[in-house]
């Protein structure tokens, strides 16, 4: 380091001290300053440090304990870097304990390194430094009053000056507590697994192309991996014995693959920023209240697994900004207990719908589901270019729909239905491109547009529901198939009008079902098919109405099926275009309206045997 001449040593120390300190015009503070001057040994580093602190001394005696702190002589062998220590402790040592504990966080940053300082304040924060009401602002602003960092023009960054950076490293390899290493014996020790003491690490720039499969580290809190293009991959068992975990820093490494973090649950930030190929990530053991911005940067992500805690106020989860996100599957956490599975299941789809409206799905997604303690729910699957959507309630549509509405030839709507195993969209319903299954919709903008499209409607479970017409829309003449089923408070299927384009209906499993149609309908359906199975009420199949005789003028299959209480399927009607009827487990039907006038085409009668 080139030293100064006495005249321009006390020139710099001069001008910074008397800008803000005009005790230096006191004969007495004069003397104490040439003397303070002199220690500096004409380092303009270390010059400037000193006048920094000096400037803030308000009285003799500070100036004088202040000379006296710089006249203690180094303890060490090695001079040079232990007077740059003594003079670093300077300032250093007129700091609180958690003070230079920011500070010294700054080490783990690499030599001439723009420092981010809202990272700083993120991973001070994480490592839970920063005291409760104290900003990192304010912690900040007295690091670079004491010139122990540097600000620069933008004032984003800050740096450390190297000198300053060495020295610091000796204080922090003496600290009784905490333990840091950094490149190049960070690597050294994770290879030979001797870190199980560390608290910080930091291989930041190092060049490293990868890291041991495990390591054992149960007390690192912070880890920076940055700024290293060859790192393509990390083992899944890396993270195992580290679950104090509580910063990655991943900028700029070159992973490809899966990010594997299901160990770390307690991680709090998280750097994947400039991952430039990395294409899953999987952060399932982190639980977040949002999505991190730095995930948001992955143009190339197509696949993420996240825990989201919903006992935390929802942030951001909008996900947008991942154009290329194909699979978004989030695992719940909370700490509620359920009385009973009802509530679990209500509660459950409460999150589901305060999610969704956050989200705000990308047409590009083809899976979405949740994942919770008991269950999975899936939202969005897309298979063959056939998409199926479930939402619990009507409303949420809408976030799913708008984005999607003419992306797929094909389609299955679930409102209020999930979209099980047991739950599959039945093989009647021939060639359907469009499929609303649902407990029971309200027309709105968004389900008069989707019912605008639906060719097969799934009515299943509606116990609000007493009719079919309680289901029409604007939309309904375009549906041709309808499957209701476990309806148990429907007694009609249909009392008015509407659905006047059905082809195939089928009834399971109404318990109180009693009438096809009331005698007010005064229009004729264009039933094909007529499926009704498992209604244990239900006497008599009318077919006629007062205003129009036949309703099903066009019928050509009728099927019914363990139907214990039928006696009459009614008796005054035409057959002109019937052809099969199959008739099983139906003890009180004794008799069928047919003869030669009025079932002229009927090829096929399947009864079971008495």
């Amino acid at each position: 380091m080139k030293r100064l001449s006495d005249g321009d040593s006390w020139q710099i120390f001069e001008d910074i001290v008397s800008k803000e300190n005009v005790l230096l015009l006191q004969r007495d503070i004069k003397a104490i300053a040439r003397q303070v001057v002199d220690c500096c040994d004409g380092l303009m580093s270390i010059i400037i440090i000193v006048a920094d602190n000096f400037k803030l001394r308000d009285c003799l005696e500070s100036w004088s304990n202040g000379l006296e702190m710089l006249k203690r002589p180094p303890m060490k062998e090695d001079i040079p870097m232990e007077a740059l220590k003594k003079f670093l402790n300077f300032s250093y040592g007129s700091l609180t304990e958690n003070e230079q504990i920011y500070f010294l966080f700054c080490v783990l940053y690499p030599e001439d390194h723009k420092i981010p300082i809202d990272c700083l304040f993120d991973c001070w924060a994480a490592n839970n430094l920063l005291q409760k009401g104290v900003p990192g602002k304010q912690i900040l602003g007295r690091l670079l009053k004491m010139a122990l960092l540097n600000e620069c023009s933008n004032k984003q960054y800050v740096t450390v000056d190297n000198v300053y950076r060495k020295a610091a490293m000796k204080i922090l390899r003496e600290h009784g507590h905490l333990k840091c290493l950094v490149a190049p014996e960070a690597n050294t020790k994770l290879q030979k697994d001797d870190c199980k003491d560390i608290h910080w690490i930091s291989l930041a720039n190092s060049g490293i192309d990868g890291l041991p499969t495990e390591v054992d580290c149960p007390n690192l809190t912070t880890l920076f991996l940055q700024n290293n293009s060859k790192l393509k991959a990390i083992s899944s068992s890396f993270f195992r014995n580290i679950g104090k975990l509580l910063v990655l820093d991943l900028y700029k490494t070159g992973l490809e693959s899966v990010l594997p973090m299901s160990h770390m649950q307690m991680l709090k930030v998280l750097y994947v920023n400039s991952c430039a190929m990395l294409e899953v990530v999987d952060i399932r053991g982190c639980v977040f209240s949002e999505i991190p911005h730095d995930i948001k940067k992955l143009k190339h992500l197509r696949r993420l697994l996240v825990s989201i805690d919903c006992g935390r106020t929802l942030g951001d989860l909008n996900t947008t900004e991942l154009s290329s996100l194909k699979e978004l599957i989030i695992y719940v956490k909370s700490d509620v207990v359920h009385v009973n599975v009802k509530a679990r299941k209500t509660w459950c789809y409460k999150v589901i719908k305060d999610i969704l409206e956050k989200i705000d799905p990308s047409e590009e997604l083809t899976t979405l589901k949740f994942h919770f303690e008991n269950s999975i729910v899936d939202i969005i699957e897309v298979l063959c270019d056939r998409l199926k959507i479930f939402v619990p309630k009507q409303g949420s549509l809408k976030h799913i729909w708008k984005e999607r509405r003419n992306k797929h030839f094909t389609a299955q709507v679930y409102i209020g239905l999930e979209m099980t195993s047991s739950l599959q969209i039945p093989e009647f319903f021939p060639n359907t491109s469009f499929v609303l299954s649902c407990d029971k919709i309200v027309s709105d903008t968004v389900i008069d547009e989707v019912m605008g499209k639906v060719k097969a409607l799934s009515v299943m479970r509606a116990n609000s529901m007493d009719n079919l017409d309680q289901n029409a829309t604007s939309s309904s003449d375009v549906i041709h198939d309808c499957l209701i089923h476990k309806c148990d408070n429907i007694e009609t299927f249909m009392k008015i009008d509407g659905f006047s384009n059905l082809k195939t209906l089928v009834l399971s499993e109404c318990s109180q079902l009693k009438a096809l149609f009331s005698n007010n309908v005064a229009q004729q359906v264009g039933i094909k098919h007529l499926e009704i199975r498992d209604c244990p009420t239900i006497e008599e199949i009318n077919m006629l109405s007062t205003s129009c005789g036949d309703i099903l003028p066009t019928l050509t299959t009728l099927i019914v099926h363990n139907l214990h209480k039928l006696e009459k399927i009614c008796s005054d009607m035409k057959w002109p275009s019937m052809s099969t009827l199959e008739i099983y487990k139906c003890p009180m039907l004794m008799t069928l309206p047919l003869n030669g006038n009025n079932a002229n085409n009927l090829r096929n009668i399947k009864v079971e045997e008495m």
